[in-house]
């Protein structure tokens, strides 16, 4: 049975799609995934909550200790290497992957930098963090939009997540061939249970609009226009494609309008991405 690899823009939900495959396997396995992992002799390092990067070692290890009828899922952020292409294209490998508009993802990636900020009592300057999450947003889309745009993967936009999970949820179990835990993985995560996913924050589409100053919003949205666009494409393409065309435009159009009002107020005023006027 195949690996499946969990994926996505850091903070695009790719940890609902992990959890939701996690427990529709163990579902299958009959054992929670990480007693899985020990039953077919995985040592601690494959029975984490994520990987950096699956090597080809790794990868090697869990295809030669998974057994015929086992299934076995990891989340990752890494590369689509080579030998994972090869995988996907051998249906060794299954990949499930995430994608969201970018300024959201800098939303939430400030969030956890001031949360670790404030455990380890360091101050947070929110410019200085909105310039390095803008940087690493950025780096993290390079590489995430391979899997993004790769061929026999499933495509997740975090407007359909944010719509209707239930279907998210129907379609990851589908896809990697557990269709039939579809309702007891929705049962586990119903909308008052979305606290159990793990680093799953607000459930919210273009909250950067409601959290980000205007002067900010315009620099995110200035410096990450290219990633923006490639987004926006794959959104489209995949919320028309599951049939909620009607749901994208609005969502998308509501957005734009919001959008345009801010960056026209920002030209206006002159205001800095400090929020403070020129």
């Amino acid at each position: 049975m195949p690996l499946i690899l969990a994926h996505g823009q850091p903070k695009s939900a790719s940890t609902f799609l992990f959890e939701t495959a996690r427990w529709a396997i163990g579902r299958h396995n009959g054992l929670r995934w990480p007693e899985f992992g020990k039953k077919i002799g995985l040592g601690p390092e494959y029975t984490l909550n994520y990987v950096e990067q699956p090597t080809d070692e790794i990868l090697d290890v869990i295809g030669a200790r998974l057994p015929e009828d086992g299934y076995y899922v990891l989340k990752t952020h890494g590369e689509l290497t080579p030998r994972i292409r090869t995988g996907i294209e051998s249906g060794t490998i299954v990949v499930l992957t995430s994608f969201r508009d970018p300024r959201d993802c800098l939303v939430s990636l400030l969030d956890a930098l001031e949360k670790e900020m404030a455990r380890e009592g360091r101050p947070f300057t929110k410019q200085e963090s909105i310039k390095s999450a803008v940087r690493y947003t950025n780096r993290a889309w390079a590489a995430a939009s391979d899997w993004a745009n790769s061929d026999d993967s499933l495509k997740i936009p975090y407007y359909l997540t944010a719509t209707d999970h239930a279907r998210v949820v129907k379609l990851v179990c589908e896809f990697i061939g557990l269709g039939k835990f579809t309702d007891s993985t929705n049962r586990r995560f119903s909308r008052e249970h979305f606290p159990r996913v793990h680093e799953f924050n607000k459930g919210v589409a273009d909250r950067f609009l409601d959290v980000l100053s205007p002067g900010d919003i315009a620099t995110a949205t200035s410096s990450l226009d290219r990633a923006i666009h490639e987004i926006d494409q794959l959104t489209e393409q995949w919320m028309t494609r599951y049939g909620y065309r009607e749901a994208y435009e609005s969502l998308h159009n509501r957005r734009e309008q919001r959008l345009a009002n801010i960056l026209d107020r920002v030209q206006d005023t002159g205001t800095h991405a400090t929020g403070e006027a020129e």
